[in-house]
């Protein structure tokens, strides 16, 4: 969740944008949230943590990179090439872990790569229209959504600090919703 962190502070020095006070805001609410739902401590940090964060500064780098090709590419080439790029990566290791899949198992990997899909179009056609920094918040917003499927689907009620941390997510992207550019 450090993502938003990353990006709201390259997006004035890579690709110009003003973040003001009111945006930086906005992810603090959303990151001190995220710190209350999921209560995180140094007794449980693991070195192997490092790979997360590094993915943190290469997804990162994919949104800055579909925001500064806007009018050059759009959420369609973003997308196709962001597959393309994954699979390139990941087919390295499938000589030493292939698994033959059964056909239920085919029919899970489709409905992932159409959910997958239409995620990463959906993200791509978001950084065409609109500066990273002002996207930034709505990042924190999927942990509210797994909170609502752990009600939804297991019956776990979120206890009063999740709920304010929940809270404080969604009123770090109202803010950013209703702040206007870089304010």
């Amino acid at each position: 969740f450090t993502g938003p962190i990353i990006l709201t502070a390259l997006a004035g020095p890579m690709l110009g944008e003003r973040v003001g006070l009111r945006r930086w805001i906005a992810v603090a609410l959303g990151f001190v949230g995220v710190l209350a739902v999921l209560r995180p401590g140094l007794a449980t940090f693991q070195p192997a943590a490092a790979f997360a964060v590094a993915g943190q500064f290469a997804y990162a780098g994919y949104q800055l990179l579909a925001r500064r090709l806007r009018g050059e590419a759009d959420a369609v080439d973003l997308t196709l090439q962001s597959a393309l790029v994954g699979t390139a990566m990941t087919a390295v290791a499938m000589p030493f872990l292939w698994t033959a899949p059964s056909a239920a198992d085919w029919v899970m990997l489709a409905g992932f790569a159409a959910l997958q899909a239409a995620g990463q179009w959906t993200l791509a056609a978001a950084l065409q229209r609109a500066e990273v920094a002002s996207l930034q918040p709505w990042q924190y917003v999927k942990l509210a959504w797994a909170l609502g499927f752990d009600l939804m689907l297991f019956g776990l009620v979120p206890d009063a600090v999740a709920a304010s941390g929940i809270a404080l997510i969604l009123a770090g992207t109202m803010l950013a919703v209703r702040g206007g550019a870089g304010r």
